[in-house]
């Protein structure tokens, strides 16, 4: 019986000290849902031919949650007469796209910037603030290269 009153009060005290925690927050629509391989098929390139591709994520708990996703994305280009790939165009059609997204994720953009090879946003939505940037680049004559990272803190419910 003494064994059974010690095991009830070991596991009262182990979900007491769950519910003590703090809960982390949850990510935005925008930072749980954004894809690049799904934003670049959506855009349906037709002198780019998936090649390879990879990417991570990591999260950091405390006051603030800091959360981090990244994309390593290759394409083989496929050109033949009339069909010329051009990086710029792309990076500006890619830049447009997500920017829809991010509109229709309900995040607010606060900045960004770009040029013929990359581009980035800032946004926000209530306790979430974050960053998302893109950088593209031919490499190897037949092979396009994109990296995106999307960063996002969180501030912790105060308790």
């Amino acid at each position: 019986m003494t064994r059974f009153y010690l095991s009830l009060v070991v596991i009262l005290f182990t979900l007491s000290s769950c519910a003590w925690q703090k809960q982390t927050e949850p990510a935005t629509a925008m930072f749980r849902d954004f894809s690049l391989p799904t934003v670049v098929e959506r855009l349906n390139v037709p002198e780019l031919e998936p090649s390879s591709g990879g990417g991570g994520s990591s999260e950091s708990l405390g006051e603030t949650v800091r959360r981090r996703r990244d994309f390593i994305l290759t394409y083989r280009i496929e050109e033949h007469e009339g069909a010329k790939f051009d990086g710029a165009n792309f990076i500006g059609q890619l830049k447009d796209e997500i920017e829809r997204e991010m509109r229709a994720s309900g995040v607010r953009i606060n900045g960004g910037g770009s040029g013929n090879d990359s581009f980035n946003f800032d946004y926000s939505k209530d306790e979430h603030s974050g960053w998302l940037e893109v950088v593209g680049a031919r490499v190897e004559e037949n092979q396009f290269k994109l990296w995106g990272v999307i960063r996002e803190n969180t501030e912790s419910a105060k308790k």
